[in-house]
């Protein structure tokens, strides 16, 4: 039993020391890190595989799946990265799998890329150069609300 507890134990060590200190961002969300041409092949990718859970408005719904705009959005994304939004992009989350478990399957980065710099978009974050798929580099963009909000 103590065994199965520190197996248990380190890994949520870890975790809590990773998150314990503040990651240094390079740019934001509103440093334009996506393209227009990027976003609206997203809609159109979200619409086909997101958008019956989430909602074609990004607003949630089906299953309990979590809003992808407004506030409900910053709340949950804040302070995060969008690699971690474009991790979460490529989890299977499916209505007969575990919302706690991700399922990965593959997507081609770029369909990813998308999609995410959809979600972006309609948060209100300009366009500007293309979204990176390489994941040290989505690591130093910030998910935050725009100033003021």
């Amino acid at each position: 039993m103590m065994k199965r507890l520190l197996i248990l134990a380190l890994p949520l060590a870890l975790v809590s020391s990773l998150s314990a200190s503040p990651q240094e961002f390079a740019k934001t969300m509103w440093d334009g890190v996506f393209t227009s041409a990027d976003a609206v092949r997203g809609q159109s990718d979200y619409l086909q595989m997101c958008g019956s859970c989430h909602g074609a408005d990004l607003k949630g719904g089906k299953g309990g799946a979590p809003a992808l705009t407004g506030p409900a959005f910053f709340e949950r994304w804040r302070n995060l990265s969008v690699f971690d939004l474009y991790f979460a992009a490529e989890g299977r989350m499916g209505e007969a799998s575990n919302p706690l478990v991700f399922d990965f399957r593959y997507m081609p980065p770029e369909l990813v890329r998308d999609i995410v710099s959809y979600i972006l978009e309609v948060n209100g974050a300009p366009a500007g150069t293309e979204l990176p798929t390489d994941f040290d580099q989505l690591r130093q963009i910030q998910i935050l609300p725009k100033a003021g909000q």
